[in-house]
């Protein structure tokens, strides 16, 4: 595996190549860091990554989502390099993207929100997103009251739902806008 131009970081975000939720999950924050996110396979030994996160001397390696997206085996071979490994997860995807943000959020300006099951729309949203200093959520059609609750307590200057209401409920949309309490 060779990084684009050799490079330097201080930290790498690890994801599953097999889905696209804690990419998304992560995308803004590694944008603003400056951080590249590697995907590994957790069906293969990949060496190649291993070794270029050998190659380069970090600080944190940050592993994104759950044992069933990044197997046990996969993250040991990652700690061999040295740099403070940690993994960062929930229950389920919703969970993980929550856990991202508790970690790496801050104080964003703006939040985001994508439908959770397909990455289109989070896709777009994501460099949007970064550009507006966000985070973007991903979340189902449907919010479970344990998400409501989470969501409620948020305050930002803007809002932006990504995706028509094939993917999010029109009432998810409108008690996403009476909960975001805009500065």
């Amino acid at each position: 595996m060779k990084l684009i131009n050799n490079q330097t970081y201080n930290e790498v975000f690890i994801v599953t190549d097999s889905a696209y939720a804690d990419a998304l999950s992560v995308a803004s924050t590694a944008i603003e860091r400056k951080a590249p996110i590697l995907f590994v396979n957790s069906q293969r030994d990949n060496a190649e990554v291993v070794k270029a996160l050998n190659s380069l001397n970090l600080k944190a390696i940050y592993v994104i989502g759950g044992e069933g997206a990044v197997p046990v085996k996969v993250y040991n071979a990652l700690a061999a390099n040295g740099g403070a490994l940690e993994r960062i997860a929930g229950e389920n995807r919703y969970g993980t993207n929550k856990a991202v943000f508790k970690k790496f959020g801050g104080n964003p300006t703006t939040y985001s929100f994508a439908y959770g099951m397909n990455y289109p729309d989070g896709l777009t949203g994501s460099v949007n997103t970064w550009a507006q200093k966000g985070f973007l959520f991903l979340v189902p059609k449907v919010l479970t009251g344990e998400e409501s609750a989470f969501y409620s307590t948020l305050k930002a200057e803007g809002l932006i739902i990504y995706g028509g209401s094939g993917v999010i409920d029109i009432n998810t949309e409108s008690r996403l806008a009476q909960w975001i309490k805009l500065k």
